[in-house]
């Protein structure tokens, strides 16, 4: 009895030990699985961080920045609709040129063309054909040839100087599609720098001799292309104008930030103090450049920053919707997959650019959308782009299921998916109407360049792209002290209490103290105080 008597309690003590050893390790996975939806104020993560002007905003007042955003989106558009037109053209017809060697035909030539007059303004030079066939019936048909090309400077004194430093003739193949006698133009040259006033260029086509055996050339109409000096003068204007802008946006959110300490920055406040230096330098304060060195790395240049400025605004995404949920933050398990990801498609960016850019000045004839070697890289390229855009979908998917409900962190998740909607529609409507508008054959190899046939489509983009910024520097930015309530300084990421609502009121922070309180605290134990 003596024995079962001392035997029982320290069962019991056992077995008490048990249930509350299950309990804590209840509590400590509760913890674990609450601190992603409930981060509290203690917790070493940025959703300790400072104050944004997200935070003392109604709906009203998103409402009057998304308004704004597009009056100017708008207005901007006005203005180069009211611009000058982007490209000046010229034709020619092979029937009415008076340099006609001996052995002359309409079919084959040869062709002794003289460019119309370029300056540097002039940036680019391309030249089509478009061949009138008669006879036949109305009938479709695709018919290849092959276009050698000779091209020669001409000085101030009509002196015939070399533009390349190979002496020899570009030979290509195209395609002549025609349907109901009528033929698409055919692209033969595109000069990608002119350092001459005026251009010589011999022309020979091999294999429209007899078209299908049923038509016969009667006419080539070639046509010259390049762009409107007014339109480059646009271009430096408001380059500079977007330039000035971004860097007094850059100094202005760089001074609102000065008073504390990087470690206390939101991620939306540290991506945003990335992106406005390089929205900086993709207005690109050495485009004049462009205009003084006989060399493609201006231009290539210029390609490569625009296509940063992209890429960062993509990890930008990736890194703000993971990480409103993930509490660690490691370099190894949250920063390097998706810096592999977005640093391959800026690596895939600049393989092109820089291919094309070399292959454009040391051929002529060389249209942008012969990938050759390099087609696997421009397939690699969208199948990137597809595990991107899944990525991103999870993401929001799994962000919305849990931050949805989470004022604090639910407005954040929203402001950012909204702006990210808008971005991509505005951005995939520009892309397929520069498409559209083009005036030569476009691939993804070609949009990656700079070339904008229109003063709309080149203030569509860039207006887009300084706009959308300068909407993130102003939302994430700290509020002005001059409002009541609304000081800038360090809180927790999720109060107890809508950080929006619909009345005239400001919004109250509350005391240090309350910031200080874990968010999954129970609210009676301050009634029991």
């Amino acid at each position: 009895m003596q024995h079962g008597y001392s035997f029982h309690p320290s069962s019991e003590g056992a077995g008490g030990r048990g249930v509350r050893g299950l309990f804590a390790h209840f509590s400590d996975l509760f913890s674990q699985f609450s601190r992603h939806l409930a981060p509290a104020y203690h917790h070493d993560r940025c959703e300790r961080s400072l104050q944004m002007r997200l935070y003392s905003l109604h709906k009203r007042d998103f409402v009057l920045i998304f308004v704004g955003f597009f009056l100017s989106f708008f207005i901007v558009i006005l203005i180069g609709m009211a611009g000058p037109a982007g490209m000046v053209s010229s034709t020619v017809k092979a029937s009415e040129l008076q340099t006609r060697t001996k052995g002359f035909s309409m079919a084959s030539g040869p062709y002794v063309i003289k460019s119309p007059g370029v300056t540097t303004y002039s940036q680019e030079l391309w030249l089509s054909a478009g061949v009138v066939v008669g006879g036949g019936t109305d009938e479709t048909f695709d018919k290849r040839f092959t276009i050698a090309v000779d091209v020669e400077g001409l000085s101030e004194g009509h002196e015939k100087l070399q533009v390349f430093k190979e002496d020899q003739l570009f030979n290509r193949t195209r395609h002549l599609q025609c349907s109901n006698k009528r033929c698409d133009p055919v692209s033969l040259l595109h000069l990608t720098y002119l350092g001459f006033t005026n251009y010589l260029i011999v022309l020979r086509f091999h294999g429209l001799e007899d078209i299908n055996r049923r038509y016969t050339v009667k006419d080539i109409v070639f046509q010259f292309q390049s762009f409107e000096p007014t339109f480059t003068q646009l271009q430096l204007w408001f380059r500079f104008i977007f330039l000035f802008a971004s860097f007094s946006v850059a100094c202005w959110f760089g001074f609102s930030l000065r008073r504390f300490s990087v470690q206390d920055w939101s991620l939306e406040q540290r991506w945003t103090a990335l992106l406005l230096p390089l929205l900086v330098a993709h207005n690109n304060p050495l485009f004049p450049l462009l205009f003084l060195c006989d060399s493609i790395t201006p231009r290539l240049l210029d390609a490569m920053l625009q296509a940063s400025l992209v890429c960062a605004l993509l990890l930008s995404w990736l890194c703000v919707l993971h990480g409103l949920r993930q509490t660690s933050r490691t370099w190894l398990t949250f920063y390097v997959p998706k810096l592999a990801l977005v640093g391959l498609l800026w690596l895939l960016c600049t393989v092109l650019i820089t291919w094309r850019g070399h292959r454009s000045l040391r051929d002529p004839t060389f249209t942008g959308t012969e990938l050759g070697p390099l087609q696997g890289v421009n397939t690699f390229f969208y199948v990137l782009g597809g595990v991107y855009l899944l990525y991103v979908l999870i993401l929001i998917l799994r962000a919305c299921s849990d931050l949805r409900s989470m004022p604090y962190l639910g407005v954040r998740l929203k402001v950012t998916c909204l702006s990210m909607l808008i971005m991509t529609v505005v951005s995939l409507s520009l892309t397929s109407h520069r498409l559209s508008q083009s005036h030569v054959a476009m691939s993804f190899s070609t949009v990656l360049g700079t070339s904008y046939t229109s003063s709309t489509q080149f203030l569509a983009i860039y207006g887009l792209m300084n706009l959308f910024v300068f909407c993130m520097a102003y939302v994430y930015s700290p509020p002005s002290a001059d409002r009541p309530g609304a000081e800038p300084r360090v809180v927790k990421d999720n109060p107890a209490f809508s950080m929006i609502n619909d009345s005239d009121e400001d919004v109250i922070y509350g005391s240090d103290e309350e910031s200080r309180r874990p968010l999954h605290r129970n609210n009676d134990d301050d009634d029991s105080d």
